[in-house]
């Protein structure tokens, strides 16, 4: 069914050109829709993250990360552990300029829940944007996060 949420995290940012790279905390909140086919749950998610990355000290900073991904794993009684792969947007300020390009992530995560209508769980994610916003430099990043969810 429905679920919705919020997660707090930590990034960490590398570049082709190692002058953008950098580290910081991360929160948001996400929203899906889950199918449980018995031993198998497949859905889709949407999350959105403030980030708290400075890019080089100066240079810039990673403003925030959005992500729309599909969710395919095993339903192990009250803990599911699951797989994803999708889109991901990140904005960013570079020398002054606000920058936006489109990406793609995976993941890997775990659910666990506490009762019938709440979920604790954690996951990591790989986002990958080449080009970014035309500047001729490739972004990396890992996201590592703690998540709360109600099911409706």
């Amino acid at each position: 069914g429905f679920y919705a949420g919020a997660q707090l995290g930590y990034g960490d940012v590398g570049s082709s050109t190692d002058t953008l790279n950098g580290y910081g905390e991360l929160g948001g909140v996400h929203a899906g829709y889950r199918w449980d086919f018995g031993q198998f749950v497949a859905g889709a998610e949407v999350d959105w993250d403030k980030t708290n990355i400075d890019l080089g000290g100066t240079a810039g900073t990673l403003d925030d990360v959005a992500r729309l991904k599909l969710v395919g794993g095993a339903d192990l009684g009250r803990a599911l552990v699951y797989g994803s792969v999708g889109m991901a947007k990140a904005n960013a300020t570079v020398g002054g300029v606000g920058l936006s390009d489109t990406g793609y992530t995976l993941g890997a995560g775990v659910d666990y829940a506490i009762t019938d209508r709440w979920t604790v769980g954690g996951e990591v994610m790989g986002h990958k944007f080449n080009d970014f916003d035309g500047t001729d430099i490739d972004l990396d990043a890992t996201t590592v996060k703690a998540k709360v969810a109600l099911r409706f």
